[in-house]
C-alpha cells in the first residue's frame, strides 16, 4: 500500500519507466530526421563551435553525424534497457540537442 504513493523522484521514474517505449520512439525517431537533414543539408567540412563570430573546429560531415547519432540512439537504448537511470534519458537528448546545434550553427541561422 504504502508503495502506491510514492512521490517525487521515484513517481518520476516509475512513470517514465511505464512509457519507456514511447519515449525510445521519439528519440530515436528525432535523432534519424536530424541525421538525414545533416546528411542532406550540410557541406562535407562542418564546423562544431562557434566562438567570437568564427566557425571552428572543422569534421567531416559523416563524422559529425555518426557521432551524435550514436550518441543519441545509444543511450536511448540505454534508457530503454535501464528506464529508472535518468542520466540516459539526459544523454539520449543531449545527443539529439547536437544533432541540432551542429545543423543551427552550420545553416548560418545564428
Amino acid at each position: 500500500m504504502a508503495n502506491q504513493n510514492r512521490g517525487g523522484i521515484e513517481g518520476f521514474k516509475d512513470k517514465l519507466q511505464a512509457k519507456r517505449s514511447a519515449i525510445l520512439y521519439v528519440l530515436v525517431v528525432a535523432a534519424l530526421f536530424f541525421a538525414l537533414a545533416g546528411w542532406a543539408l550540410l557541406p562535407e567540412q562542418v564546423a562544431l563551435r562557434y566562438n567570437n563570430g568564427v566557425l571552428t573546429n572543422y569534421v567531416a560531415k559523416n563524422t559529425a553525424l555518426l557521432a551524435h547519432l550514436g550518441i543519441s540512439v545509444g543511450f536511448a537504448l540505454m534508457f530503454w534497457k535501464w528506464p529508472r537511470e535518468i542520466v540516459y534519458l539526459v544523454g539520449s537528448v543531449l545527443g539529439v540537442i547536437l544533432s541540432a546545434a551542429v545543423l543551427v550553427t552550420n545553416l548560418g541561422m545564428i
